[in-house]
């Protein structure tokens, strides 16, 4: 999904490609896209201890209703949220797409 977005922000394969690896190497954790996905998976632990300790009552209405987090927002946080959210957002931001500049 990374990589599709950054097809439609940059005009040439290359700078896709460059975008690409600026994003992996400069800009997420070490170790986001191993195998074992250990700093995507810490993500979701911070995430879950946000929500327990910021938004009580929402970790309390997903927690009644049995409802993982994680198994919500992991695939967010590995497309970069590139996939959940309106394709103009990640444009608009100041850390976007577009400035992640090249190699």
């Amino acid at each position: 999904m990374i990589t599709a977005t950054l097809l439609l922000v940059h005009s040439t394969d290359e700078e896709a490609f460059w975008g690409l690896v600026a994003i992996i190497e400069r800009i997420l954790p070490e170790g986001y896209f191993t195998p074992d996905l250990i700093a995507s998976r810490a993500d979701q632990r911070v995430l879950k201890r946000l929500v327990r300790e910021l938004c009580p009552r929402v970790h309390v209405y997903l927690q009644r209703l049995g409802v993982d987090l994680e198994a919500i927002t992991f695939n967010w946080f590995l497309s970069v949220f590139t996939d959940c959210l309106p394709a103009e957002v990640p444009h608009s931001c100041p850390f976007s797409l577009d400035s992640v500049g090249t190699y």
